[in-house]
Parts: C-alpha cells; sequence; structure tokens
C-alpha cells in the first residue's frame, strides 16, 4: 500500500456553472488551490423566512494544508452569497503521490515571477 499523506480541501455552493468555473478559476490561477472540481446540485433551504429549492453549483478545492487559511479567505471575498457555506478540512488518507503534486502546486509562486527576498 501507497504512503498516506494529507491534503487539505474547500468546498462551497453557488448559483451557476459561471460562478463555479470563475471561482475556481480564479483561486487555480493564484495558486491558492492545485484543482477544482465543479458539480450540479438541488438545495433545500430557509432563507428569508421561506423554503426555497434552488439548483446550485458545488466548488471542491483541493489545496495543501499550508494554503488552507489563505485559501477559505480568498473563497470568502469572492463569494456572491451574502451568507455562503464555506467548508473546509484535511483528508488524511490521501496518496502520497497526490499529496506531493498538490503540495507542490497549491501555494507556489506563479511562474514567471520573482520571489521577494
Amino acid at each position: 500500500m501507497a504512503k498516506r499523506a494529507a491534503v487539505a480541501w474547500v468546498q462551497t455552493n453557488v448559483s451557476d456553472a459561471g460562478e463555479a468555473r470563475a471561482l475556481a478559476r480564479a483561486v487555480v490561477r493564484a495558486r491558492l488551490a492545485a484543482c477544482a472540481n465543479v458539480w450540479p446540485i438541488e438545495s433545500e433551504y430557509w432563507w428569508e423566512g421561506k423554503v426555497v429549492h434552488a439548483r446550485e453549483v458545488v466548488v471542491h478545492l483541493k489545496t495543501s494544508p499550508g494554503a488552507l487559511r489563505p485559501l477559505v479567505a480568498a473563497v470568502r471575498r469572492a463569494h456572491p452569497y451574502d451568507v455562503p457555506y464555506i467548508e473546509w478540512g484535511t483528508a488524511r488518507g490521501v496518496d502520497g503521490a497526490y499529496a506531493r503534486w498538490v503540495s507542490g502546486e497549491a501555494g507556489a509562486r506563479p511562474r514567471g515571477t520573482r520571489r521577494r527576498t
């Protein structure tokens, strides 16, 4: 069996695929997440005194444990909802090669930029 390692993740829901892609693209290109998964869901919830049924889109972001806090902050700032659902955690039973890839991509500086000293 391969060695296990940890990968941090953040998950949120947005209104539509366009919002989901924009959020995913922004945090991946900023190197706060190594990758993003997007899929449609249906939600049932209370909002302003009424039960609402809505189609939403889940955005699931994978990052390194060290980049988790900045990623959560970026999702919170960019989120289009007044009261967003933002969940995060750490998956500890992740294949070591995958975890190394995530850690190498999330938190890395964008290519072509110089590190300030």
